[in-house]
């Protein structure tokens, strides 16, 4: 027998109406049954992606607010696949006049919290995500990848790939996804890198998203197989996340990468011609991917 799963969550509100009202303005319009009993009313919510709320008004409710100390209930926790995720939601409760709490970040994940009429808490929430680690590296050790926040600070070492000189404004405020690269040996985990990832639309439609994502080792980590290993797990990861098509573009020169690419299973597919400024100049990059095979 499989252990079962939650198939949806009823509250008990003070204004069934005012309440469905609220929770379809913040999560869009959804299919409704209402239902009526001797001393209760009650509408049923069910998004397109399978989430039912209902919503409860007892003869008996008092007018009083939810009080999250009393035994019963504490906080509904809406599921987000990613920090990305949690932010953008973070953003909607903004544009549509919704208070909230600050964006939360924790070890175990990141959570944005807003309260519906009756003072419920509603939390939107992204677990830190740990893919499984790479192979054992022989005399290297295992590695693995982490998803970060976007704003933590990102391990560097010298390359003559990133002296960019003077940065596009509009290019700092792209968003981005982040992982540390960590490297475990000897007992001891370290991190060594940092790989991201940003969402590149090559259609107006959901399926055709693809992710770029870019890598930086710290040089004395560098020649190891570390990054090979790295970009493989994020690109399985993304694959995972329903993602078809993972792109990682470097410049024709760099024949480390090159060959850190073609080891994680990326394939080759071309040359952007004058594609990337640079201090010293204007450079051509090569273009990566690693792609789900489509379906027979």
């Amino acid at each position: 027998m499989n252990g079962p799963t939650v198939h949806h969550v009823t509250l008990t509100v003070t204004d069934v109406q005012r309440s469905a009202e609220w929770y379809q303005l913040l999560l869009g319009p959804a299919a409704l049954v209402e239902r009526q009993g001797p001393t209760w009313e009650r509408i049923r919510m069910q998004w397109p992606w399978g989430l039912v709320i209902g919503v409860t008004r007892h003869d008996a409710t008092p007018a009083s607010s939810f009080d999250c100390t009393q035994p019963g209930f504490d906080h509904l926790g809406l599921a987000c696949a990613t920090e990305m995720d949690v932010r953008r939601w973070k953003e909607r409760l903004d544009e549509l006049g919704l208070e909230h709490g600050p964006l939360e970040t924790h070890s175990y994940g990141w959570a944005v919290t807003a309260r519906d009429p009756d003072g419920i808490a509603i939390e939107f929430f992204s677990p830190t995500a740990v893919a499984p680690p790479g192979p054992v590296i022989a005399g290297v050790g295992v590695v693995s990848i982490r998803s970060v926040p976007e704003d933590r600070s990102m391990l560097r070492s010298p390359s003559i790939y990133e002296d960019w000189g003077e940065m596009a404004p509009e290019a700092m405020t792209v968003r981005q996804e982040r992982w540390l690269v960590e490297l475990t040996a000897d007992g001891a985990t370290d991190p060594v890198g940092d790989l991201s990832a940003r969402a590149k639309w090559n259609g107006p439609t959901p399926g055709s998203r693809a992710y770029n994502i870019g890598i930086s080792i710290l040089a004395d980590f560098r020649g190891r197989g570390i990054g090979a290993v790295a970009q493989r797990l994020l690109a399985d990861e993304l694959h995972d996340r329903g993602v078809v098509r993972v792109e990682a573009s470097t410049d024709v020169g760099n024949v480390a990468e090159q060959r850190a690419l073609r080891k994680a299973g990326f394939e080759l597919e071309g040359v952007l011609r004058s594609a990337q400024a640079r201090r010293d100049g204007i450079h051509d990059l090569q273009l990566w991917s690693h792609v789900v095979p489509r379906p027979e």
